[in-house]
C-alpha cells in the first residue's frame, strides 16, 4: 500500500506542471488538453500533494512576486525608448523636408535669374520730384540706386518744384547724379531735351520717386527690352506686372480690376467699371502701362519731342496730363501696335515706416540683388490719388480717345502675327 501511494504520487508530480506564464499560477495538466486547471490555493490544502510539492509552489510564488516589479519596469522603459526614437525620426523627417524645400525654392530662384539673356548694357535712370512730403524718400533711393553701377550708366533727377529746395544728392555714389532744377512744373520734363541731352545709352529707365526698384528687376527689364526685337525703334515699352491697363477707342481707359494691388483700389475699380456700364472681357490684353516705370528705347523721347502737337496736348497750358498715355500710343504705332511687356516681381517688400537715413540702412544686399522686386515706399501717390476713380477713367479716356485721331484709329488694337513679323 505504501509503495502503491508514492508511485501515484510521483506520477501526479510527473503529469502537472506549474504553468508560469500566468499571473495567478494556476496548475494545468500537461497533456495540454481541456485538464483541469487547479488554483494554487485548493492545491495547497489538498491531500494529494506531498509537502515537497508545497513548499515549491510557496517558492514559485515569492519568485513570481519579486519578478513582476521588474519586468513592469522593463516594459516601461522600452516604451519610452520607442517613443524617443519614434521622435528623433519625426524630428529628422522635418529637417530633411524643410531643406528640401529651401533647396528646391532657391534652386527654382536661381534658374529663373540664370535663364535671363546675359547683358551688359546700361541704362539711364531717370527720376522727377516735386513733392517735399517725399524727401525721407529720397534718402532711400538715392544711395541704392547710385550703387548699382553695373546696370545704371547715370541718374538723371529732375526737380520740378520752383518754390521749394531739392534733396540733397549723395557725391561720392558709384553712379553719377546729375541735379535739374526745371523752370516749369511738366510732366513732359522727363520726356524732354534735359533727359536726351544727358543721355549717353540707348535705353532709359523712367521711374517714380514713391519706390524703388531692385537690381535684378532693373537688369531684367533691359534684358526683355533687348530680347523683344534686334533694331532699336522696334523694340518694345517694358513695364512692371501691376502697371498695365487696358485701354480702347470705345470704352476709353480702363482698370484691369482683377490685376490691380490692394482690395481698396479694386473696389473703387469695379464701382466705377459697374456705373459706367462698359463690357470689357477679363481676358482682354493688357495694352498700356502707366508712367510708374518705364523701360523703353531713347530714341523715342526724341520722337515725342519733335512732335509739336503731342507735347502741347500734354503740357500744362494743355491741361491734359496724360504724358504717359501719349508714350504708350507713339511707341505701339512705331512697332506695329506692339503690347508692352510686363516683368513680373518676385515678391513685394515694404519699408514699415519713413524713409529716415536709419531705416536706409536697414535695406540689405540681398534685397537690391537679383531679385526682380519694386518697393513701394511709404510716401506715395500722386495726381490720380487727389481724385475719384471714375473721374480719373473720365480725364484718362479722353486722352485714349484722343490719340486714336492723331494716329491711327487702329493704335489701341491687337497685333496681328503679320504685324509682328513686319
Amino acid at each position: 500500500a505504501a509503495f502503491q501511494q508514492s508511485s501515484n504520487e510521483n506520477k501526479r508530480r510527473r503529469q502537472t506542471v506549474l504553468h508560469r506564464d500566468s499571473p495567478y499560477g494556476w496548475l494545468r495538466d500537461c497533456d495540454g488538453g481541456a485538464g483541469d486547471i487547479i488554483p494554487l490555493a485548493e492545491n495547497s490544502s489538498g491531500s494529494d500533494l506531498s509537502d515537497d510539492s508545497d513548499e515549491e509552489s510557496k517558492v514559485h510564488h515569492k519568485h513570481r512576486r519579486s519578478q513582476s516589479p521588474s519586468r513592469v519596469l522593463r516594459t516601461i522603459m522600452t516604451s519610452r525608448v520607442l517613443f524617443k526614437i519614434f521622435q528623433l525620426w519625426v524630428v529628422a523627417g522635418l529637417v530633411l523636408l524643410i531643406t528640401f524645400v529651401t533647396h528646391r525654392q532657391s534652386r527654382y530662384r536661381r534658374m529663373r535669374h540664370e535663364d535671363l539673356p546675359k547683358s551688359n548694357t546700361k541704362t539711364t535712370l531717370v527720376l522727377m520730384g516735386y513733392s517735399t512730403n517725399r524727401l525721407d524718400n529720397y534718402d532711400i533711393i538715392l544711395p541704392a540706386y547710385s550703387d548699382m553701377d553695373d546696370v545704371i550708366d547715370k541718374i538723371i533727377f529732375l526737380w520740378n518744384n520752383q518754390e521749394e529746395e531739392p534733396p540733397n544728392v549723395p557725391m561720392h555714389g558709384k553712379v553719377p547724379i546729375i541735379l535739374v532744377r526745371e523752370p516749369e512744373n511738366s510732366m513732359n520734363n522727363r520726356f524732354g531735351p534735359d533727359v536726351t541731352d544727358r543721355t549717353e545709352t540707348n535705353v532709359v529707365t523712367l521711374v517714380d520717386d514713391d519706390c524703388l526698384l531692385s537690381r535684378g528687376m532693373i537688369r531684367a527689364m533691359i534684358s526683355s527690352w533687348e530680347a523683344s526685337s534686334r533694331d532699336l525703334d522696334q523694340r518694345s515699352l517694358i513695364g512692371v506686372d501691376g502697371d498695365g491697363r487696358i485701354v480702347g477707342t470705345k470704352h476709353g481707359y480702363l482698370f484691369p480690376c482683377s490685376r490691380i494691388e490692394g482690395w481698396v483700389l479694386q473696389r473703387h475699380c469695379w464701382n466705377s467699371i459697374v456705373s459706367s456700364s462698359t463690357p470689357v472681357s477679363s481676358n482682354h490684353p493688357l495694352n498700356l502701362v502707366v508712367g510708374k516705370t518705364m523701360t523703353f528705347s531713347t530714341l523715342f523721347m526724341l520722337a515725342y519731342q519733335n512732335d509739336e502737337v503731342v507735347w502741347n496736348y500734354t503740357s500744362p497750358q494743355g491741361g491734359h496730363f496724360c504724358e504717359d498715355i501719349m508714350m504708350n500710343a507713339l511707341i505701339r504705332n512705331a512697332t506695329n501696335n506692339r503690347d508692352p511687356v510686363l516683368m513680373t516681381k518676385d515678391r513685394k517688400w515694404n519699408l514699415p515706416l519713413r524713409g529716415k537715413k536709419n531705416e536706409a540702412a536697414e535695406i540689405k544686399e540681398e534685397h537690391l540683388a537679383m531679385d526682380r522686386t519694386r518697393t513701394i515706399l511709404s510716401e506715395s501717390g500722386g495726381l490720380s490719388f487727389s481724385l475719384t476713380v471714375l473721374s480719373w477713367n473720365d480725364k484718362r479716356s479722353e486722352c485714349v480717345q484722343w490719340a486714336s485721331t492723331h494716329y491711327p484709329e487702329s493704335i489701341w488694337a491687337e497685333a496681328t502675327t503679320r504685324q509682328l513679323a513686319q
